[in-house]
């Protein structure tokens, strides 16, 4: 979500030659040189989707059956017009559900952010104020992850991987019983249109 210009994309397809790789971008000129890269190493398992990323991304993916082994959401989820703790959880929950695995690089109030109010909403709860500082021992946007997916009767594993700019990156792991692969990237492979980078009917 939100690849640019495809250094995480091109490089886990390369790496797993067996699987397939998908990259929203909505930006043609990133695109361009991640084809590039594509190019240049030879890797043709990476499909990019040149689209906005949004919520109805989860949604189309959940409605086709579309499951993925991992995705990678790596602080862009604040360029989401989301508003307000209950619509922040209500997006995680069915963002989380898309795969079996997530790296998630969840954002604070307090890094540099596009939409610095629009986060600052998601950690105020009952009209109280939120912490003025951060750091790496703070649990604030751990629980406000957990009780996402605990109110949607998600269960699911959280690990902190690493910390930088007051965010944390964070692998999170579905339980089996929680959400199963659906089917795999095939049926997504075969209403793209690969040279125009775009889903027919998306």
């Amino acid at each position: 979500y939100g690849s640019d210009q495809g250094a995480f994309s091109v490089a886990t397809a390369k790496t797993f030659p067996s699987s397939y790789a998908v990259s929203i971008e909505k930006n043609a000129g990133p695109l361009e040189k991640q084809k590039n890269m594509l190019d240049k190493y030879k890797v043709t398992n990476n499909l990019q989707l040149r689209r906005r990323f949004s919520t109805y991304d989860f949604k189309f993916f959940n409605k086709n059956g579309l499951h993925f082994n991992y995705q990678m959401n790596l602080s862009v989820f604040h360029w989401l017009p989301i508003k307000g703790r209950g619509n922040f959880k209500d997006a995680f929950a069915k963002y989380i559900l898309n795969a079996n695995t997530t790296f998630f690089e969840m954002s604070t109030p307090y890094h540099a952010s596009a939409r610095p109010k629009t986060v600052e909403s998601w950690y105020e709860k009952k009209g109280k104020k939120i912490a003025q500082s951060y750091d790496k021992n703070s649990t604030e946007d751990l629980k406000l992850m957990e009780e996402s997916l605990k109110e949607k009767g998600i269960k699911a594993s959280f690990k902190r991987l690493c910390y930088t700019q007051n965010r944390w990156l964070y692998r999170i792991d579905i339980d089996p019983q929680s959400c199963t692969r659906k089917r795999d990237i095939q049926p997504l492979i075969k209403q793209c249109d690969l040279q125009r980078a775009k889903i027919l009917g998306y």
